[in-house]
């Protein structure tokens, strides 16, 4: 990912990536709870398997994500 970002904006897009992770992990136990609650333990666990493996699908068949590489269009820097 580092690759792919322009040199002026990896501080800003490392410290938003690492804040989202960081707010997640409680989100996600709320969340996970309250579909527990709902539903049942091994539904709520079924279900967040699925969409894991439909993240890591998606990102298996991403190019940009497989080939580590993007045009010119998909990431313009300001620099000159």
């Amino acid at each position: 990912m580092q690759r792919l970002t322009p040199e002026n904006l990896r501080g800003e897009i490392f410290g938003v990536q690492g804040a989202l992770g960081t707010a997640g992990y409680p989100l996600g136990g709320i969340l996970g709870g309250f579909v527990a609650d709902g539903l049942n333990a091994p539904l709520a666990i079924g279900l967040s398997a699925m969409v894991c493996i439909l993240v890591g699908v998606t990102g298996f068949f991403s190019p940009i994500l497989r080939n580590g590489t993007h045009t010119d269009t998909q990431c313009q820097t300001t620099e000159k």
